[in-house]
């Protein structure tokens, strides 16, 4: 499979201290801690680029980070970690005029429902204030 020019847009289990923008939260370190996840080298997408040999243009990965605008205990993400954020930062910056790029991959969702706190909404949404319409977004 040929994947080129990737960009990955993802929660926790996509970051790594160092191989994300600065200011953004990592999950994973090289530090002792709570994860068995100790090298960059351990993680799926450096796995995924050693094995298809993509370029990856940029890792824009933030641990906690809801796909939706609600992060955890109903906090307002609009303007800060979640995915929706994220992506409207890239493409206000020209990233994607800048850049060639061949893939997206999203690692996300986890945090919407694995502690209950994005509301769902409906697929007829077209908010990003909830999950429904941050994915239809």
């Amino acid at each position: 499979m040929q994947f080129g020019n990737t960009l990955i847009i993802g929660d926790s289990y996509s970051t790594f201290k160092g191989y994300i923008p600065e200011g953004y939260a990592p999950y994973y370190t090289n530090e002792p801690g709570n994860t068995d996840v100790r090298r960059v080298e351990e993680t799926w997408w450096h796995q995924l680029q050693a094995e298809t040999d993509c370029r990856i243009l940029l890792n824009n990965s933030w641990s906690g980070s809801t796909i939706c605008y609600t992060g955890y205990n109903d906090v307002d993400c609009s303007q800060s970690s979640s995915f929706i954020y994220r992506l409207n930062c890239l493409i206000e910056q020209d990233f994607f005029l800048e850049n060639q790029v061949d893939t997206i991959l999203v690692f996300g969702g986890t945090n919407d429902f694995g502690h209950g706190d994005a509301p769902f909404g409906d697929f007829s949404d077209r908010t990003a204030d909830t999950f429904c319409g941050a994915i239809h977004e």
